[in-house]
């Protein structure tokens, strides 16, 4: 299993999923013109991750903004990861960093933390 890392840009996050550590992180800014194409092998990853899961998984969000198309796609990163998580395959982390000013960042996060039905770590960090 491979170790993905992509760069972040102006449009899209920076990647950094390590199948030896089970911490899987995006940050920085979500707005690429083809959500599904860049969210797709994310997902794929996740799936073969499935085979063979750390005890204990992080996903850790550090993004500053995301589009409305980012947001379906990464519920559907964290809707796969949950899934891990209720089927016992591996304690579920998720690490939601934010701005502690962007209140829009921390209502998106409870928003997932509602609808994962699991409680988030919030990390407001000082600008």
């Amino acid at each position: 299993m491979k170790h993905i890392t992509i760069a972040g840009t102006d449009h899209h996050p920076t990647v950094d999923f390590d199948p030896s550590t089970g911490v899987m992180l995006l940050g920085g800014r979500s707005i690429p013109a083809n959500p599904q194409e860049f969210y797709e092998p994310l997902i794929a990853w996740i799936l073969e991750y499935a085979e063979a899961p750390k005890p204990e998984s992080r996903m850790k969000i550090d993004l500053e903004y995301f589009n409305t198309g980012s947001s379906k796609k990464i519920w559907d990163v964290m809707r796969t990861l949950k899934k891990l998580n209720d089927a016992g395959q591996t304690n579920l982390v998720v690490e939601w960093y934010f701005d502690e000013d962007d209140e829009d960042m921390e209502e998106a996060a409870q928003e997932y933390e509602e609808l994962m039905e699991m409680k988030f770590s919030m990390h407001p960090k000082k600008e």
